[in-house]
């Protein structure tokens, strides 16, 4: 076979590109050396479920940020990570051994980042191999605390600028970690440095916003906060610090600060344009930057913000359930942020309107950031969320129900569980149906396209859709039709009750002749209480963890398993009945009789819609 010759220009081309570090791709946080926060990809209408989730054994507080078809990102754990963009597979690591809770940088076939113990490391994006490290000195004094994030590198023309927490703000050599120049600012830094073609922009843990030379670190101008005039001692709590990293836009620099106020001053001489106050409240967020706005949430008001970046006057106001110490991440249409209750929000920007929020298991002291119609985010619970999102117009946002009521009889759980499973749900946005009401709602979805869910907070199935217990009972008619059924214990159809109530007798013939699964027979066979934990699909529903349940199934009888016990079979599982992926009966499991955070579960049900 012939060999294809290459042009020699050719060659000499890609080789010289391939030298030259500018014309790589640069990712780093807030997406950009401006921290626009703006992304290219298309905007998310909806989220349908978990593309995947990666877990770590710490908080994770740092952004990610997309190179090379992977996400880099660091844990508490003293990690850093690198997933496979689209599966969530782990493809290498790097423990330090100090927290990692800045956002890395990517470029030149390199990962920056720094961590807890005072340096910035390069290692290589794809083997995870140290290239250098470089010293940073030790922190400065700094005593009012709520100290969560380290300066995360911005890198830009083959340079690398940091700051440190013993007030210096360097620029680096990113090929060799060699030391351009450094700056003393006296105070913590904890900012993200925004760069310009000629000018470094950061702020200090003193107040102040300072703008260096690009090329020697000369001070250019320095910003006086309110903040940098008032005290610890007169108020007991930091006022002062700057941990908003600076954003630049059309000539301004946009930062909040520790004293309640956002402000924005002239990118060329550092003169005050306007500034909007939160009334004390911290805007830690960086100011995202699009279309004429400035995006940024606060801490105690629990509110997100889009301001007029001309003008400084407030266009519109979402409330959300927890502080937001979260920076955005922008579409061209909408927002995406969290808060510390743990909630991932898609807004839209015109109006702030919620277009979608998404429950973590812990509080989000990072930020997400969207590639590829994916939105990822890390939590304090120590998972990297990668959520599945694709545009849906407003009319075709799913139904989701919880069917609770008060009968009498034996209960599946108890000490109240199911109230509190009710309740939950309830919080989250679900409609709480009777046996009636849920009985009418299944029939109108027999006649209507749209995505729904049921889920029975009390395990047990109203007579009024289970009217014969067989294929032909209107559950199983729901399900035909691309519902979605969750049971969070042993399939409720199995136990006999009498008149009163009271179970009698377990026979899972009844659930095997509706559902069309392969239950144990009359006997019991195969059953027991068994220890079981989450498969690898179970992991990308949302799922975690280990449980002790009962009623396990062949997992040939299930076309997706979710979670197998010490015997190898299914104890989480669904079937599907010709419905869109996640659709069907879903079999989940929680224990019967204590509170468990039901986060994981919330999100194995709304995988898919």
């Amino acid at each position: 076979m012939k060999t294809p010759t290459i042009p020699w220009l050719l060659i000499f081309v890609l080789s010289a590109g391939s030298l030259f570090a500018g014309a790589d791709e640069t990712a780093m946080f807030q997406n950009d050396c401006s921290h626009s926060g703006l992304s290219s990809s298309a905007s998310l209408g909806s989220v349908s479920g978990l593309a995947f989730s990666f877990t770590t054994q710490g908080a994770i507080r740092s952004v990610p940020v997309f190179y090379r078809d992977r996400i880099y990102f660091g844990s508490n754990d003293g990690t850093l990570y690198a997933v496979d963009a689209t599966s969530g597979e782990l493809s290498w690591n790097v423990n330090v051994g100090w927290a990692v809770n800045s956002s890395p940088a990517a470029g030149y076939g390199m990962i920056f980042f720094t961590a807890r113990d005072h340096r910035i490391r390069a290692v290589d994006a794809a083997t995870g191999k140290l290239k250098w490290v470089f010293r940073l000195g030790d922190d400065l004094r700094y005593e009012p605390g709520f100290d969560y994030y380290s300066s995360s590198p911005a890198i830009d023309q083959s340079e690398v600028f940091v700051g440190g927490g013993d007030g210096y703000l360097y620029c680096l050599d990113a090929k060799t970690g060699n030391l351009k120049w450094k700056f003393n600012s006296g105070v913590r830094l904890r900012t993200s440095p925004a760069l310009t073609d000629d000018k470094v922009v950061f702020g200090t843990m003193g107040g102040h916003l300072i703008a260096l030379d690009r090329k020697n670190g000369k001070e250019v101008w320095r910003f006086a906060t309110l903040g940098a005039s008032l005290k610890l001692e007169d108020y007991g709590y930091d006022r002062s610090g700057i941990v908003s990293s600076p954003s630049i836009a059309d000539g301004i620099v946009t930062a909040g600060c520790r004293d309640g106020i956002v402000y924005a001053v002239d990118l060329a001489n550092g003169q005050l344009v306007w500034k909007y106050d939160h009334n004390i409240s911290w805007p830690i967020s960086t100011p995202g930057r699009h279309d004429g706005q400035v995006f940024v949430g606060t801490s105690d008001g629990r509110f997100f913000q889009s301001i007029n970046a001309k003008t400084g006057e407030e266009q519109w106001r979402t409330q959300t359930a927890g502080n937001v110490f979260s920076s955005p991440a922008l579409t061209v249409d909408q927002v995406y942020f969290g808060d510390l209750a743990g909630y991932i929000y898609g807004c839209d920007q015109s109006s702030g309107k919620e277009l979608w929020r998404v429950k973590t298991g812990g509080a989000i002291y990072a930020s997400p950031m969207i590639h590829g119609g994916i939105v990822y985010c890390g939590s304090d619970d120590g998972v990297m969320y990668a959520l599945r999102g694709h545009p849906l117009p407003e009319q075709e946002k799913p139904a989701k129900i919880i069917y609770w009521e008060d009968r009498p009889g034996s209960k599946w759980f108890k000490n109240g569980l199911d109230q509190y499973i009710r309740d939950y749900f309830k919080n989250e946005g679900y409609k709480v149906f009777n046996a009636a009401e849920i009985a009418e709602f299944m029939k109108q979805r027999l006649q209507e396209t749209g995505r729904s869910v049921v889920v029975f907070a009390n395990n047990r199935i109203p007579a009024e859709i289970a009217e014969n217990e067989t294929e032909h009972s209107l559950i199983r008619k729901y399900l035909d039709s691309g519902g979605k059924v969750v049971f969070l214990g042993t399939n409720p159809m199995a136990y006999r009750r009498d008149s009163t109530g009271a179970i009698f007798d377990v026979d899972f013939s009844f659930a095997a002749r509706t559902f069309g699964v392969r239950y144990p027979n009359k006997k019991l066979d195969h059953l027991g209480w068994y220890h079981a934990s989450v498969t690898r699909e179970g992991l990308r529903w949302g799922l975690r963890g280990w449980w002790v349940g009962f009623g396990a199934i062949d997992p040939k009888d299930a076309t997706t398993v979710l979670g197998v016990d010490e015997e190898g079979m299914a104890a989480c599982w669904v079937k599907n009945y010709g419905g869109p992926d996640g659709t069907g009966l879903v079999q989940l499991w929680i224990p019967r009789d204590h509170m468990v955070d039901l986060t994981p579960i919330q999100l194995a049900i709304e995988y898919g819609l």
